[in-house]
């Protein structure tokens, strides 16, 4: 007696099934900022800006802002997961510091935690986007409780031929920008707190 034994075939994912997972998934993202409503731009981790989802026609000049405010459990969190003991981190410890630049609120945002606005921004907008380089500059301290914009304005595009684009972007947080933060540079109260340089690495489709 002979058995017969059914194969089964699974379909391996071709690089235009990802692309219109990523499509999708950009559209989805689209759909559920376009919910939240004009009067919520701007509010806390949500992305603005006129860099397209999934980056399909970025372009020179064009940017992308998220605004934050980094609450004291988070900072604590983030010094906990990375081994970081500095008590200007910790807001118990923070205290009995006596720099004058402290007394206003003694608890310092992590560097490299408030620098992360910029991957994010890419990740959310544009997903399989690598990071490639960043250049930062920290120029003015960060508080936990303290209102915050992240934004990245494309500087310099170089499409690479079947493979994909580099795009380059100047890199930016400030605060003390009020509500809205709609001309963030050009606003004389606004405070640059981090300044430098990006590479993102877009896959072609």
């Amino acid at each position: 007696m002979i058995r017969q034994c059914s194969v089964i075939q699974r379909k391996v994912p071709t690089r235009y099934d990802c692309l219109q997972q990523q499509q999708s998934f950009a559209t989805a993202i689209a759909s559920s900022l376009s919910n939240r409503g004009s009067n919520n731009a701007g509010i806390n981790g949500v992305v603005k800006g006129n860099i397209p989802i999934s980056g399909i026609g970025i372009a020179e000049k064009q940017y992308a802002e998220v605004h934050r405010i980094f609450k004291p459990e988070e900072v604590h969190q983030f010094g906990d997961l990375i081994g970081d003991r500095n008590p200007i981190h910790r807001q118990e410890n923070a205290k009995l510091l006596s720099d004058a630049s402290l007394e206003r609120n003694p608890q310092i945002v992590h560097g490299m935690l408030s620098a992360s606005l910029f991957s994010s921004i890419f990740g959310t907008l544009i997903p399989g986007s690598l990071y490639r380089t960043q250049s930062v500059t920290f120029q003015t301290p960060i508080y936990s409780n303290e209102a915050v914009v992240g934004r990245v304005v494309v500087k310099k595009i170089k499409h690479v031929r079947r493979r994909g684009i580099m795009v380059t972007c100047d890199t930016h947080v400030f605060k003390n920008c009020g509500d809205t933060a709609r001309n963030v540079q050009s606003n004389e109260k606004s405070v640059v707190c981090i300044s430098g340089e990006a590479s993102v690495w877009i896959p072609a489709p």
